[in-house]
């Protein structure tokens, strides 16, 4: 960057919304970066000045010796839609003044215009083959849709605590004119297995607030299957059998159940949403219904856990019960 010697104007870039998240919102936030000035500070003002609320300045942030900001502003959509939105941006400092149209909707269909503004943050595990055939772990954070990346960025974290080792690539431009950053963390195997958990965090001026993203082992469920009460067997044509599964991370999970290796139909049986149990381990039950004459006959009855692997357990009726 350059020294903090003289002062430096800004670059202004429009932040318009996600095509799709917000078009058919009656009202649409819509915003303005500053990038690369000094000294502080920028005045931003939207359509001379004659629209005062909802606006909102972040603040600045510092890189290299020179200051971003961002001010965005909520208007209605047809407002917007226009095309005659613009945001002033004066920078005393350098005598700038930079008036920057926030393109409509409709002048949404030139090619020039990024079908983003906002940026999106993955996190992705290891590899099956990083860890069982390359034994080089990595979590990777991938950070796209981004204006510009010059003032991004990715800070990672362990719970273990041990060293940081990272690779950040440089910033890929996309056909769409947006930009794509991609940080890996270096992990072994062993620190995946141990449940670390490791966490990136993301500052860019196009983001209100820092995005942070964890993320550590799955932890399969425990099994535990249980027959009919015997009081149930006394009375009803219809006997229920439970599936409870404990100590899974994380909390999604699809519950599947066969009767004599028949996949059963959804309505045949119940299940309650994941609960926390204690912290990252989460229990849930399902419980089936089947015919009393199925399970007075020994039918196999099998409860299937889809997690990150296939896990499962069969019951049926013990002999002279």
């Amino acid at each position: 960057g350059e020294t903090t010697k003289g002062s430096t104007p800004p670059t202004v870039f429009p932040l318009m919304p996600c095509c799709g998240s917000q078009t058919y919102e009656t009202q649409v936030t819509v915003g303005c970066l500053a990038r690369g000035y000094f000294p502080e500070p920028v005045d931003v003002k939207w359509n001379s000045g004659s629209i005062t609320s909802g606006i909102k300045k972040f603040p600045s942030t510092y890189k290299d010796g020179l200051f971003s900001s961002t001010s965005v502003v909520k208007i209605a959509t047809s407002e917007w839609d226009s095309g005659k939105l613009q945001c002033n941006v004066e920078h005393v400092a350098t005598s700038t003044k930079i008036n920057k149209e926030i393109p409509g909707m409709s002048s949404r269909l030139r090619p020039t215009t990024n079908s983003c503004a906002v940026p999106t943050v993955f996190i992705y595990p290891p590899t099956p083959k990083d860890l069982h055939i390359t034994k080089e772990g990595k979590v990777r954070c991938e950070v796209s849709h981004m204006e510009s990346a010059e003032d991004l960025t990715i800070t990672w974290s362990r719970s273990d605590n041990k060293k940081i080792l990272e690779f950040t690539s440089s910033p890929e431009q996309q056909h769409d004119g947006t930009y794509t950053v991609k940080s890996d963390l270096k992990i072994t195997p062993q620190d995946w297995n141990k449940e670390a958990e490791f966490t990136c965090k993301i500052v860019d001026p196009s983001l209100p607030t820092p995005v942070i993203k964890t993320i550590k082992k799955e932890r399969e469920p425990t099994i535990y299957l249980y027959p009919p009460a015997p009081e149930e067997l006394g009375t009803h044509d219809f006997v229920n059998i439970l599936c409870l599964f404990k100590k899974f991370y994380p909390e999604n999970m699809y519950v599947q159940w066969k009767k004599d290796g028949v996949l059963q139909k959804e309505d045949y049986y119940l299940n309650t949403t994941p609960v926390m149990e204690e912290e990252e381990d989460y229990f849930m039950v399902s419980k089936l219904s089947i015919a009393k004459s199925d399970w007075m006959r020994g039918a196999t009855i099998t409860c299937i856990a889809v997690h990150d692997q296939v896990i499962q357990k069969e019951i049926k009726k013990t002999r002279g019960k």
